[in-house]
């Protein structure tokens, strides 16, 4: 019987080994460096694009998000979220972080000023607004978080994770997601998310990750208003354009806002409700 949501691990080879520099040329509509039977393999199964390069418009790629966010259950995400924890795939993980930081993007125009080529809104320029499809791709499989933060990006995302079947979690992946919990809710209250918590999710049994992948998804409970201060909150009730977002130093490359989140500021308990409330193998650490 085939595996629910099974991944081609020839074509997911060739997708995370295309590179858009191959050569040394920066080349989109290339092979990027593979075999023209290995990138057409990949791209019958649905894991490469050609052509890569896909240009948006400011309107439709507003609308597009806002239209994947009405289209999607909450639900739906925190389930593959969860079941992301023990299973490993971090495809399953990609979607909540675009729903969470896109949620609350309001419908406007074009808005910017004579010297800012940049919506102040959401970011997004009038003109040569560009998605790598190829390379957003192999982020949506190997980031387990969101990379690139404009509406265009995040609907390609959420579009990725609508053609996935749903997904269950397990026991395991309750077992997890306590555990993480329960390492925010005990971080001493000077110490930030980036160091002594990450090392104590990363030795969570059962739990395989990179520590950049365990940034990503400290990330996401960041957009989602779990990890959030009273000066920098995250986005469970307002929209906030990511990319001129503050950061805490100039030298962070942790996105807003659990840059600024030390332990004394904890867990912030109506978002962890409205997320992962209506799970009842995690009442206890919620509640």
């Amino acid at each position: 019987m085939p595996q629910k949501n099974a991944i081609d691990q020839r074509a997911l080879k060739a997708l995370v080994d295309f590179d858009i520099y191959a050569n040394g040329d920066f080349k989109p509509e290339s092979l990027g460096g593979l075999s023209e039977e290995d990138f057409e393999h990949a791209r019958s199964a649905g894991l490469l694009f050609s052509p890569n390069m896909v240009e948006h418009r400011h309107d439709n790629a507003v609308n597009a998000l806002r239209r994947l966010v009405s289209a999607t259950k909450p639900r739906t995400l925190t389930d593959f979220f969860l079941a992301s924890l023990s299973s490993g795939r971090l495809d399953y993980r990609a979607g909540l972080p675009a729903y969470a930081a896109g949620r609350n993007l309001p419908k406007h125009d074009l808005q910017v000023q004579p010297d800012r080529p940049y919506c102040q809104v959401c970011g997004m320029k009038k003109e040569a607004n560009v998605v790598f499809r190829n390379d957003e791709n192999a982020e949506f499989f190997t980031a387990g978080g969101l990379i690139g933060t404009e509406p265009m990006n995040m609907a390609f995302i959420l579009e990725r994770q609508s053609e996935l079947k749903s997904q269950k979690p397990v026991e395991e992946d309750f077992r997890i997601f306590a555990m993480i919990l329960e390492i925010l809710s005990e971080t001493e209250p000077a110490e930030t998310a980036k160091k002594k918590v990450v090392r104590q999710i990363g030795k969570i049994a059962g739990f395989k990750s990179t520590a950049e992948q365990r940034q990503r998804l400290l990330e996401t409970l960041g957009y989602c208003g779990i990890l959030e201060t009273a000066d920098h909150g995250g986005m469970l009730d307002r929209f906030v354009r990511l990319g001129t977002a503050p950061s805490k130093t100039h030298s962070s490359d942790w996105r807003y806002p659990v840059d600024f989140w030390t332990g004394k500021d904890g867990l912030n308990s109506k978002a962890l409700r409205f997320w992962f409330g209506c799970y009842s193998k995690l009442a206890e650490v919620i509640d």
